[in-house]
């Protein structure tokens, strides 16, 4: 249990405080305890600091570490089990090695009441008096890129949202309604994931299984275009060779 008189700005800290592990072993001394104790000897013959083969895992560690909140583990948790559903590997489906959210949970909870996240300012510089003339900002120079909102708003709060519209997929709902959901223009889905999937597996599969659908509706399309040519001609023929 964590010390009642000290206070750590995120999870990984108090983690390693708590427990005495270097914070450079941190994910590994994570992964191994999230693991059932079932699959463990096969985790281990596998190597627990195999990052390629357990990347899945090792990334949600690495982001529930730097969290502060009871909201961002939760959200972080969920966005874990979401992941899980996309990898069908046999290892994680079948033979169950993997980290599990409910050990995460049980690993981290206990923790936040040590974790004091950084406070906001407590107050913002006073606006100038109004008889003060304020200073126009120069303009940009010509050809300067123009930030975009999504930068503002920030990468992990867009992939979050992304995450989103990923569950709603798996879950069997359309582009148009889990897109929706997630607060997303249907047509601005997939330049959202092109540009922040990164190495997520679980983003880069929702981006090819999208292309793929959208291959196949035109390919439909396509395909329903054509057949109506065809009657066309095939009418004009059977008219023409007098056989209507």
């Amino acid at each position: 249990m964590p010390d009642p008189g000290k206070s750590y700005s995120n999870l990984k800290d108090a983690y390693c405080a708590v427990n005495r592990c270097p914070p450079e072993g941190f994910e590994r001394h994570v992964f191994g305890r999230a693991v059932n104790r079932l699959t463990l000897p096969l985790a281990v013959l596998f190597g627990l600091g195999n990052r390629d083969l357990f990347g899945v895992d090792y990334e949600t560690i690495q982001a529930i570490g730097a969290a502060s909140t009871a909201h961002e583990l939760q959200v972080l948790l969920g966005d874990f089990e979401n992941r899980h559903l996309v990898e069908r590997s046999f290892r994680r489906q079948t033979l169950g090695i993997r980290a599990t959210a409910s050990r995460l949970d049980r690993l981290f909870r206990p923790l936040l009441t040590s974790v004091v996240p950084p406070a906001a300012p407590e107050s913002f510089p006073a606006l100038a008096p109004a008889s003060t003339p304020r200073l126009r900002a120069e303009p940009a120079p010509p050809g300067t890129p123009v930030e975009p909102q999504d930068s503002r708003e920030g990468s992990t709060l867009i992939v979050r949202r992304l995450r989103r519209l990923h569950a709603e997929i798996v879950a069997g709902r359309t582009l148009r309604h889990a897109a929706r959901q997630a607060g997303f223009e249907e047509d601005e889905v997939l330049p959202m994931l092109s540009e922040h999937k990164g190495t997520f597996s679980d983003l880069n599969w929702l981006e090819s299984h999208l292309r793929q659908r959208l291959e196949l509706d035109r390919l439909q399309t396509e395909n329903g275009q054509l057949r109506r040519v065809v009657a066309d001609l095939s009418d004009r023929l059977l008219k023409a060779t007098g056989r209507v």
